[in-house]
């Protein structure tokens, strides 16, 4: 429908009323169909403008915040019962892991969980983690809740080919500890 052809009906409509005082009303109200109706459409994300900028450290804190809400998820259910008691230990554990990654990355770590270093294994693994570690008291939902989204977030960023890993994800040799001797 053009914007003449809506000015035409509302006349006509304002016409076949003939009631003054609905007459503000409708012109209002005309105003604002023809404002949405014809407003520019809002702007789209564009991601060419993340290429190239450097997200390393926007990487290291989403990873140390999982990090930080699985030990702190783990340990608010260690003293339930014995299930939630190991669950609890295994969770502390990976989110230590998951911490520890972002500091230093042993040489071994690549062949043993080389899932953590792509998008979509880290996003499955911490969706995962959301899921053991929600339930049981709110902290833990919330806790669960957000490391669930942020796996989301990273399964859908391995689709994004313009955002490249950071560097201690990435196995061709820029991670810390890869080329090391010492240990091996």
């Amino acid at each position: 429908m053009t914007d003449q052809q809506l000015r035409t009906c509302v006349a006509d409509d304002k016409a076949r009323r003939g009631n003054e005082n609905s007459k503000g009303k409708i012109q209002n109200f005309t105003e604002l169909i023809l404002a949405t109706l014809f407003q520019p459409p809002p702007p789209t994300m564009n991601l060419d403008s993340i290429n190239g900028q450097d997200l390393t450290g926007a990487f290291k804190i989403t990873n140390l915040v999982v990090s930080g809400l699985c030990v702190l998820g783990g340990f608010s259910q260690l003293f339930h019962s014995f299930h939630s008691f190991v669950s609890g230990l295994y969770i502390i554990a990976f989110g230590a892991v998951i911490g520890g990654l972002e500091f230093r990355v042993p040489a071994e770590a690549y062949v043993y969980a080389s899932f953590l270093f792509s998008f979509i294994g880290r996003g499955i693994f911490y969706t995962f983690l959301g899921v053991s570690l929600s339930g049981g008291s709110i902290f833990r939902i919330f806790a669960g809740l957000i490391v669930f989204i942020i796996g989301l977030a990273y399964i859908v960023l391995e689709t994004v080919p313009s955002i490249s890993p950071p560097d201690n994800m990435n196995p061709d040799g820029s991670m810390i500890g890869l080329n090391d001797d010492e240990g091996v």
